[in-house]
């Protein structure tokens, strides 16, 4: 059975989405990750505070 144009282009759409989510959400994660290692490595740029990466890494955030 062949699927329709429509039907194919829903597809595509959906698998574009889906790699886009994917990416996006890789990349927010990393940053969460990488925060503080970028503070350690620039002290003049750190906070009082321990800011939204130890919060956000623990799935709370």
């Amino acid at each position: 059975m062949v699927a329709s144009p429509e039907t194919r282009q829903q597809r595509r759409v959906l698998g574009a989405s889906c790699t886009i989510h994917f990416i996006h959400d890789g990349f927010s994660d990393l940053v969460t990750l990488l925060q503080p290692i970028w503070r350690a490595e620039r002290p003049e740029r750190r906070t009082p505070y321990p800011g939204p990466g130890p919060i956000e890494s623990t799935g709370g955030g």
